[in-house]
């Protein structure tokens, strides 16, 4: 899991049993969030901009982690 830190915490699971990468956060309802993902953790790429849905749930998907070995990833929430 990765926290996310803005006022509360928020939690970024990777979802198990697939071969591309699924996160799934909990955040706030109609907001919007951006998923990033880095190689070194100085330089982050934006993947995908979500909106949270009613309950909150934010569903991204990385196509990369296919291709790609190894990451870092971080969620931020768009003002």
């Amino acid at each position: 899991s990765i926290f996310i830190i803005l006022g509360e915490e928020r939690r970024l699971v990777l979802q198990a049993g697939s071969t591309l990468g699924r996160w799934k956060l909990q955040g706030q309802p109609g907001r919007i969030y951006e998923l990033s993902r880095s190689i070194n953790l100085s330089q982050w790429m934006p993947v995908q901009q979500v909106p949270a849905d009613d309950a909150g749930l934010v569903e991204f998907t990385d196509d990369r982690m296919d291709s790609e070995a190894s990451g870092y990833f971080r969620a931020r929430e768009l003002p």
